[in-house]
């Protein structure tokens, strides 16, 4: 694989990533929510998108870019209300040509590095399709924990699909945060 940057993404990106998420979701078996042709914000909303994600307060929006395209894009969320402000919520994703080479990994792993450094994040949690076996296993393989199914929640081309919920929470240095059913 060529030299790949993971960086923050720029307001100056809002163009190529409207362009890489179509790229991504034209696919109609990818295991994103939008269907090919239905991802539509235009440069100015993605800006905005972009512009709410650069003080980190918000989240973090990650792009991975090789050769000066993005080829991955990688994003953290915090929740707004105040009740649940100490969750982050994860998504990421990499085009075709580049899955299987560990940059997955790298973006989750720079997620997951943020989380930790953010005062008052607490739990940290994503969705996945079931049949998403290779993110599933990378999602086990950082600390995620399956807990719960959302039975046919999504419609894609014409087939009913499971979303998996995972998380994990964060421990304070010291602290259990799960308790054995044997206890």
């Amino acid at each position: 694989m060529d030299t790949v940057l993971i960086r923050q993404a720029e307001v100056d990106d809002a163009a190529a990533l409207i362009t890489y998420l179509r790229e991504v979701t034209s696919d109609p078996h990818v295991n994103l929510l939008y269907d090919p042709g239905e991802f539509c914000l235009t440069v100015e909303q993605e800006r905005a998108f972009i512009l709410q994600r650069r003080d980190g307060s918000r989240g973090l929006l990650l792009v991975a870019e090789a050769d000066g395209r993005i080829i991955g894009v990688a994003g953290a969320d915090r929740k707004p209300c105040r009740a649940e402000r100490h969750v982050v919520v994860l998504g990421l994703s990499v085009l075709e040509a580049y899955r299987g080479r560990g940059l997955g990994t790298q973006l989750l792993g720079a997620l997951l590095d943020w989380c930790r450094e953010q005062p008052g994040v607490r739990r940290i949690e994503l969705s996945v399709y079931a049949r998403n076996t290779v993110a599933i296993a990378l999602y086990r393989k950082h600390g995620f924990q399956l807990e719960g199914r959302r039975r046919e929640a999504v419609r894609k081309g014409g087939e009913w699909l499971d979303v998996l919920v995972m998380g994990q929470v964060l421990a304070e240095p010291g602290e259990q945060t799960w308790r054995s059913r044997d206890t």
